[in-house]
């Protein structure tokens, strides 16, 4: 008889580990993960835009965007946008529609 498989654990959806980030560190190493699937080609880019609007469109995100987040954030934003999505550039990111003018 042969030894049973344990099942492979299921990885959770993106938006049940959005709703369990609760610090500003389980945020940066969400959006760094997503930024290494992204550059590994590893997620299609519609999952990655998914994700990080799930993540821009917390309650919380001005509490937990710190400045290094913020910038893993607006690379895989920018990775996004070079690779064909067409997206405007959200405010927490790039400021409001005025000041993006010149980041675009």
């Amino acid at each position: 008889m042969a030894p049973k498989k344990e099942p492979k654990p299921k990885e959770k959806p993106p938006e049940e580990i959005v709703t369990e980030l609760k610090t500003q560190q389980d945020l940066k190493t969400f959006l760094t993960q997503v930024r290494q699937k992204m550059i590994e080609e590893a997620s299609p880019p519609i999952y990655t835009l998914a994700a990080i609007n799930l993540v821009l469109n917390r309650a919380d995100i001005y509490e937990l965007m710190t400045p290094e987040s913020e910038e893993i954030a607006k690379d895989i934003w920018t990775r996004l946008k070079n690779r064909g999505i067409q997206v405007r550039n959200p405010p927490l990111l790039f400021g409001t529609e005025e000041n993006q003018e010149s980041v675009q």
